[in-house]
């Protein structure tokens, strides 16, 4: 007789890969953590590292790129459930506070990933990051300045 069993959907290599060099890049850190740790924690052969990524760098600028891309989701994500840039400032700040208090929280991996060590690739990918949380920060104060501003004057002018 045999049983039928649910058949669970299959995890490519570099999906493995990748969730193997989120989890022990962030927790240990880049420099600390050899390629033959995470091909033996993504239970893949080495060939598939190379064949995926081509080289750790790629593979830590990808790892990078999905923590990006991952976070500028969560705050677009949130910055969507309000309408004004006083409410969308306070809401990045509410969430990444939320983050900080989460379990296994180890610091920021762009700061802890871009030192003086590390390849252009990764730099470049820890600076897209940065300059995402600047430029999203510094649009929505200028648009609160200018939107206060505007009140501002509206209710300190003399009657005609």
């Amino acid at each position: 007789m045999t049983s039928k069993t649910a058949s669970l959907p299959r995890v490519s290599a570099r999906e493995r890969l990748l969730a193997a060099a989120d989890e022990l890049f962030y927790g240990n850190g880049i420099n600390t953590v050899g390629i033959d740790r995470v091909i033996e924690r993504a239970g893949v052969a080495k060939a598939s590292l190379y064949d995926c990524f081509g080289s750790k760098d790629e593979l830590v600028r990808s790892y990078l790129q999905g923590r990006s891309d991952a976070r500028r989701a969560r705050i677009n994500d949130r910055l969507s459930q309000y309408d004004s840039p006083e409410e969308k400032i306070l809401a990045i700040f509410d969430l990444l506070g939320e983050v900080a208090l989460a379990a296994r929280v180890s610091g920021c991996a762009f700061v802890r990933a871009g030192d003086a060590n590390s390849s252009e690739k990764v730099k470049g990918v820890c600076e897209e990051s940065r300059a995402f949380m600047l430029a999203s920060s510094r649009d929505l104060a200028r648009e609160s300045r200018g939107r206060r501003s505007g009140a501002v004057r509206k209710a300190t002018r003399a009657p005609v």
